[in-house]
Order: C-alpha cells, then structure tokens, then sequence
C-alpha cells in the first residue's frame, strides 16, 4: 500500500527524485522533494532500478513499486576522469499508484537529457558546488509541474529548461528522425517567445527540407533533443510532419480532395502556398485541384519525376515541393511508401558495407525513408544498391 502521511497531489506526481552511485557507498539518494519522502529502507528495494547496470540506462524505466509508479531514466556518463570510468544517476518521479505516467515520461526524459548534457560540458553533476543547485532543481519541479504542470528551470544566463506535462488525454505523436517538421506559424515568432535553447538552436534549420536527424546534426544537438522540442511544437500544432521530398517518391490523391474544391479559404492558402513566385500571379485553382487528382491509383504509380515532365509546373507558377508538402498536411494526398522485403533465406550481403549494416531493415515493415535516414544513403543510391539484388523486393503501401 503507498505509504501514509503524504497527501494526493494534483497530477498525481508525489516525488521528485534525484540519485547516484557513490563510488564507495554504492547507489543513494542525494535530493528528493518532498524531503524524505522515499525512506533508505524503500529505496534499497529499488536501487537496482533506479541506478542499474549500464545497459539499461539511456532509457526510460516505468515500474510499480511500493504502492507507486515509477518513471526515471537513468543516465551513464563514461569517462577516465570519473572513478570506475562512469558516471551514473537518474532523476525521477514517483507517482500515483493509478496514475497514467505517459504524459510524465517526455519530462523526466528531457530533465535527465538536460542534466546530461550539462555534466558533459561543464560537469555540472559531479562537482560538489555545482551539484548543490540540483536541489533547487527538484525543488522547483516538483513545485511547479504539481501545481500548474509545467516549469521553467533557470541555471545560467545560456541554459534555460522548459518543461510541460501534456494532460493524460493527449497522446503524444512521435516524431521520427528521417521525417521533415513543416512550421506552421513564423520561425522568428517561436523564437522570440522561448527561451529553450534546443529549440533556438534548431529553428534555423526546419526550413521544410531538412529531416529531423539532419537538423539535428547541423544545430549541433542531440537527436533526442531535437525530437523532444519537436514533440512539444507538434503537440500544440505549431508544426506538421511530411516525408523527406524526393523525385522518385510516388503519392496518391485521397477523399479529401472534396474538401479543397468545397473551401474557399483552402483554395487561396494553398495558391498562396505553392506559388513558386508570390509576385505573379497565384497559380489557378482549377488547375490546382486537377494536378492533384492526377495521382490517382494507376499501375505503375506515377512518380514525382513523371509527374513533372507531364505538367509543365514552372510555367503555372507551381513548385512541386511545396505543392506536394501542402498535399500532404491537408491529408490530399498521402504518400505510398515503398518497403524493401528481402527473403530472410538469402545469403548476407556483402556488396556494400552501409546495406550490411542495416540489412535487418529490410523485412517490409521500415520505409525507404527511414533506411536512408540511418544510412544516408540518398533514395537513388539504395535503389542501385538493390536492384541487381534477385532477393529484394519492394512492397509499396
């Protein structure tokens, strides 16, 4: 039964826990708030879950335990400069018993990601001095996330942390690396309102091209950082997600397309999104509406490369990127993936170093995109790769 004397508080968050393993004294509780809240005795009975070994850390843990769930994730900083070459700890938080902790679990993810990248440039966690702020830090969270859900953690001038519980009811989408964030609303005017630095950091870059992995990389940010900013701005519809653009992808034209010649208001925002220059005149809609009832199932698929020399796009004043991006988050059309399935029977490949590597990603469930994205091989180059291959096939759905 959960232990007594600690009343319910909102969101059913009841701690805030902050722990490691000392080198001598072995897994401990160095903060939680409220104070003493988890006793040694109930600690020890979990220790191995909180400061496990280093292959389950990196990772969100859930368990129920002593009448609570528990969501942490445990971190494993290595390094000659620490003793046993290690650095491990984890933030957590102990809920209700019958509390959903999905909503919790992007939050105590981004609070361990954030405390890690702390302690790998300027080792925040282990030094003494710098460590004493961690208190404040659990003391802050477990204030403001129990009373309001969200929080801002301030600590220095070019580190600032915000932190926001989605209500049970909103499932978070995930936000894949090889899939491409479209801003819906201006760069400048998100970054004027945060003060996230991952999200400073990336916006530059979401310029309808990139891919979440790219972006990442050239911010210079983690990739599950990124995702995490992502998430939050895909959560309260401040962006959409699309496939990466490229000229052998094939698409298909849906329903909804009804609903483009029944709105006006649909109509000028896609003419207005979609003119290559803004200065002439706005592509026609009548045209519009036609070009995307062109991807109509055929066999075989018409192709973005065909598509174009088909219609003469430049001269409506259409750029196909955009035109097929607008498709897409008005759900007009949708893309059909291609997905290469290679006989499991089949000898291992051995031609090319990146496919080798990846080969397990080729039983019809992982995407073009997605293999691309962990290979970055580009689409045509995977196609050469496999098309002499007499035991790959693509699946296209």
């Amino acid at each position: 039964q959960p232990m007594q004397g600690h009343s319910e508080e909102a969101g059913g968050l009841r701690c805030v826990l902050f722990s490691e393993f000392h080198v001598t004294l072995g897994p401990q509780i160095v903060f939680q708030e409220p104070a003493d809240f988890l006793s040694k005795e109930d600690f020890n009975a979990v220790q191995n879950y909180l400061i496990p070994k280093p292959d389950l850390c990196e990772r969100l843990l859930t368990i129920t335990a002593l009448g609570y769930k528990i969501v942490g994730y445990p971190v494993d900083v290595s390094g000659g400069e620490y003793a046993r070459n290690h650095l491990l700890f984890n933030i957590a938080f102990i809920l209700d018993h019958g509390a959903d902790p999905l909503p919790f679990e992007p939050v105590v993810r981004k609070l361990a990601l954030s405390l890690r990248m702390l302690e790998v440039e300027k080792k925040f966690v282990s030094n003494q001095a710098s460590k004493e702020a961690i208190r404040d830090i659990v003391k802050t969270v477990y204030r403001e996330v129990s009373s309001t859900g969200a929080c801002t953690i301030v600590v220095d001038s070019a580190n600032i942390v915000h932190l926001r519980v989605l209500p049970a009811a909103e499932e978070l989408e995930t936000v894949p690396p090889h899939m491409v964030p479209i801003l819906l609303c201006g760069a400048k005017t998100l970054s004027d309102r945060s003060s996230d630095l991952t999200l400073r950091a990336i916006l530059p870059h979401i310029n309808g091209v990139n891919y979440v992995r790219r972006i990442a990389e050239e911010a210079g940010v983690d990739v599950p950082l990124a995702q995490q900013s992502l998430q939050c701005l895909l959560s309260l519809n401040l962006i959409t997600l699309v496939p990466v653009f490229q000229f052998s992808n094939t698409y298909l034209v849906t329903r909804d397309v009804r609903l483009l010649f029944n709105d006006h208001e649909l109509q000028r925002e896609c003419a207005e999104f979609v003119a290559e220059n803004a200065s002439e005149e706005l592509p026609a809609f009548d045209a519009l509406f036609s070009l995307y009832c062109d991807f109509v199932p055929r066999e075989p698929l018409l192709t973005v490369a065909a598509f174009c020399e088909k219609n003469n796009l430049f001269a409506q004043n259409i750029n196909v990127r955009r035109f097929i991006q607008f498709g897409i988050s008005k759900q007009i059309l949708r893309h059909a993936v291609r997905h290469p399935f290679r006989n499991p029977t089949a000898p291992p490949i051995t031609t090319s170093r990146e496919l080798s590597a990846v080969e397990r990603l080729f039983d019809g469930r992982h995407n073009v995109d997605e293999i691309c994205c962990a290979t970055s091989l580009s689409a045509r180059a995977l196609d050469d790769e496999l098309e002499d291959d007499p035991y790959t096939i693509f699946l296209r759905y």
